[in-house]
């Protein structure tokens, strides 16, 4: 299962909660309020974290496909072959993305087709924009146009997508904290008329 972790987590924290509201009330109710907060806490911290390391994997995987992107797109204008650009770039540190360059350049080396590597690569990737610009660079390379104009073309596209999510993120950003600020103000209103 894709989200095991998580819903483990969630599981046993409703348990808790479930255990500590039905049984523990009756005998120890002191204990009630700590077990309702350990249980809240365990069903919904860990699946918290948990999507949020993915998010940052995702993320880092977008910025380093940009910089995969020109660095094949170099190595093809210098007149490298594409096996021969993809074993170039899969020496290079791209962090999260490194494992997967690693396996596409390998895939080709072993006699895989380029279009049926990427396929794969996409397939375990789970970033739209990534699954988009190899959608249009396998579209490119069967129908035989010009794959480097086809990689510049995609990563400008995914500079100005990124661009794009930065700027939308910043405004949201100074949004939230502004209703936090009216939340808590209106709080400490609460308590200082109380």
């Amino acid at each position: 299962m894709k989200y095991l972790t998580e819903l483990v987590s969630v599981a046993v924290g409703v348990v808790i909660l479930i255990f500590s509201n039905l049984y523990v009330s009756q005998y120890a109710s002191f204990l009630v309020s700590f077990l309702n907060v350990l249980g809240g806490l365990i069903a919904s911290v860990p699946p918290v974290f948990l999507f949020y390391a993915k998010y940052r994997k995702n993320k880092e995987i977008e910025e380093q496909f940009i910089v995969f992107i020109r660095d094949l797109n170099d190595s093809i204008n210098s007149g490298m072959t594409l096996p021969l650009a993809l074993n170039h770039c899969s020496k290079r540190n791209y962090l999260s993305l490194s494992k997967y360059v690693n396996e596409i350049s390998a895939q080709v080396d072993w006699g895989i087709p380029f279009e049926k590597a990427l396929k794969n690569f996409s397939d375990k990737i789970h970033s739209l924009a990534v699954k988009r610009a190899v959608t249009t660079i396998t579209e490119t390379y069967k129908v035989g146009g010009k794959l480097t104009d086809t990689l510049e073309a995609i990563s400008r596209a995914l500079i100005t997508i990124e661009k794009i999510k930065k700027e939308r993120s910043a405004s949201v950003r100074s949004q939230v904290v502004t209703s936090y600020m009216i939340y808590f103000v209106f709080i400490f209103i609460l308590v200082v008329m109380q």
